[in-house]
């Protein structure tokens, strides 16, 4: 067994065919779920600490990757990060249509107000009326304009696609936000 330390989060280890077999295992046989393989990631993070002063973080999280070597032997790859790794989520975009102008006005008047205030927005004029992207990275802003957009007119989640398609077949219209009106 090869252990060799590339950074303080980053520790390679190879493994002979024979250094799987003395833990009788073979690179088909590595799962989390099989306790030898347990065993074995134990063992490697075990001399890693001894030899190269290697530890994963307490707190935080530690990636382990294996990779296949042709003389049936393999490689484990841990990456050691101090804190969790958080999924981000891509931003949702909501497509609004009417064919109505007032609706349109109405739409319009409240994009300086909440929860259309937080989107980035881009207004188009259609063959059959108007239409509204609205791209939101928070999702619960999403969900609270596509109730408020669909009390007006026809709301749905769309693709990227569909910006590209309104750029090339509508006229996107250079607006800025109405002003927001005093309360009564």
């Amino acid at each position: 067994m090869e252990l060799h330390k590339t950074s303080t989060a980053v520790l390679l280890a190879a493994l002979t065919r024979e250094d799987l077999s003395a833990f009788r295992l073979s690179f088909a046989d590595l799962s989390a779920d099989n306790a030898q393989t347990v065993r074995i990631v134990r063992e490697i993070l075990l001399r890693a600490r001894r030899t190269l002063d290697f530890a994963p973080p307490a707190r935080g999280t530690l990636r382990i990757d294996v990779l296949p070597e042709k003389n049936g032997g393999c490689i484990f790859l841990f990456t050691a990060h101090k804190t969790r790794l958080r999924v981000l989520r891509k931003p949702r975009t909501l497509f609004f249509s009417t064919q109505d102008v007032n609706v349109f006005l109405d739409i319009y008047k409240r994009l300086s107000a909440p929860p259309l205030a937080k989107a980035e927005i881009r207004l188009f004029r259609t063959r059959q009326g108007f239409a509204a992207l609205f791209t939101f990275p928070d999702l619960s802003d999403a969900a609270r304009a596509e109730r408020l957009l669909s009390e007006y007119g026809q709301t749905h989640d769309v693709s990227s696609d569909t910006a590209l398609h309104l750029a090339e077949h509508a006229t996107e219209l250079r607006l800025t936000p109405a002003p927001r009106l005093p309360a009564s």
